[in-house]
């Protein structure tokens, strides 16, 4: 069985390649507008009102109920992402 050898990787090329993504990626996120997206995803919006209601609320047994669940739904979406 013959293994077919992988040409070596340049890594200038890759960094060069990467750099033109990363600018890419940086000129996209300046056209993205909060507004826009609040608007496209309202549940947002509810979601940063609830937030800031539970914050603004002052009850401390709710803020540390509430940075406990905020951190298990952060940890799932991205844990769910990765698939």
């Amino acid at each position: 069985m013959d293994r077919q050898k992988e040409p070596p990787v340049d890594t200038r090329l890759v960094r060069k390649e990467l750099h033109h993504a990363k600018d890419r990626l940086a000129e996209q996120a300046e056209k993205l507008s909060l507004k826009e997206q609040l608007a496209k995803h309202p549940y947002i919006s509810m979601g940063a009102a609830f937030v800031t209601g539970i914050v603004l609320g002052g009850s401390g047994e709710i803020r540390g109920d509430f940075a406990r669940i905020v951190a298990e739904v952060i940890s799932k979406e991205i844990l769910q992402r990765k698939k």
